[in-house]
């Protein structure tokens, strides 16, 4: 009747909601990479091994659950490991251009201000206000578009070629390499806008399908596990009926032997031994007749009241009947406490346990004592 694993699942939901939390991380250092706003990569590098963690213990816990008929593990599992491979490729090749991109800006910005110096050598130059201008606006479009509301370089690109079309009549020396570099900014800033698309595009999915079909498989076991706590309620209300009939069945026929024992106590001398003939049990008209007391009686054999009287083949014969699981009937003179003696005629019946081995023997007397001493005289 227990739907889940309470320790289980807590580990899942920890794992499913770190892979989400990890990969909307993911996506907040990426951007923040894309518009310059990560010193290094480390973050990245940390938050990428972070969700492969998680990942790895994920697996085996989610494996290990019951298979659920309506639900199919093993596509999920697939879509989720092909996710997380291909954005690791869109990641590793993200970086690549990156660092390609903060290589050539950085140049790009060297070679601006080589040219700055340049012009700044040569100041009656024809035009020197107007190439500081277009240098000014190429070094806004090249280099300083980091906010994400600002238009990318791969849009302007149409105006830097324009601008370097323009310089070009001015024979800068640096103009080569500058356009070399702006050429490679575009480029690659076309490229890395094209897998940051993708990359933040997949984020949404990242362990959305496992939390879903987690949910479902919770949702199915719990519906399992109703069935088996009504069976288990109903199970519990016939035992609890027959509880209670058993008890009041029991109580009946404890009443009864108490009545059936208490009329024959009234008339028999009852003993119980145990099967080495040591007393256990002894009715009032028993101690009446001895003469001894109960505390006397109980743990003695049952030779305390032997009289002697008896040869030793009639008590031979009367183990004899009783061990091999039969009734003895017969009378017996037994002794009194402090002299005197009392006949009584004796039936020994063996009772057994469980196993089918005697146990007890019960032995039932009446008192023929006045009997006997008729026939006597």
């Amino acid at each position: 009747s227990r739907s889940i694993d309470i320790h289980k699942n807590k580990q899942i939901n920890q794992h499913i909601n770190a892979l989400i939390l990890g990969n909307s991380k993911l996506s907040e250092l990426l951007l923040k990479s894309r518009y310059q706003l990560l010193n290094n990569y480390d973050p990245l590098n940390q938050t990428h091994s972070y969700i492969e963690y998680h990942y790895r213990q994920l697996w085996p816990l989610l494996e290990g659950l019951e298979t659920v008929k309506a639900l199919d593990f093993k596509t999920i599992r697939s879509e989720e490991k092909n996710l997380f491979k291909d954005k690791t490729t869109l990641l590793e090749r993200f970086l690549s251009h990156n660092a390609v991109l903060k290589n050539s800006r950085y140049y790009a910005e060297e070679l601006i201000s080589q040219t700055y110096q340049h012009l700044n050598q040569r100041p009656n130059q024809n035009n020197f206000i107007q190439i500081h201008q277009q240098l000014r606006k190429l070094e806004q479009l090249l280099i300083t578009p980091t906010k994400i509301n600002q238009q990318t370089t791969d849009i302007n690109a149409p105006e830097i070629q324009q601008l370097l079309q323009s310089l070009d009549q001015y024979s800068l020396p640096t103009l080569k390499s500058l356009n070399k570099h702006a050429q490679k900014i575009i480029e690659v800033t076309d490229e890395i806008d094209q897998q940051l698309n993708k990359l933040i595009q997949t984020d949404y999915q990242y362990g959305v399908k496992l939390r879903d079909y987690y949910a479902a498989y919770i949702s199915e076991r719990e519906k399992t596990a109703n069935i088996y706590t009504w069976l288990l309620m109903l199970l519990s209300i016939i035992l609890l009926i027959y509880a209670i009939y058993s008890f009041q069945t029991i109580r009946t026929m404890i009443i009864s032997l108490q009545n059936q024992q208490f009329a024959l106590d009234q008339h028999a001398i009852v003993s119980i031994t145990d099967p080495d003939g040591n007393i256990i049990y002894v009715n009032d008209l028993f101690i009446k007749i001895s003469g001894y007391s109960q505390q006397e009686l109980l743990g003695q054999n049952h030779r305390l009241i032997k009289s002697e009287q008896h040869p030793p083949a009639f008590f031979a014969n009367l183990w004899q009947t009783i061990s091999q699981g039969n009734v003895w009937h017969g009378e017996v003179k037994n002794k009194r406490k402090g002299g005197g003696y009392n006949w009584v005629n004796a039936t020994i019946v063996p009772l057994y346990d469980a196993t089918g081995k005697i146990f007890q023997y019960i032995s039932i007397r009446t008192d023929i004592t006045g009997q006997k001493n008729l026939e006597a005289s």
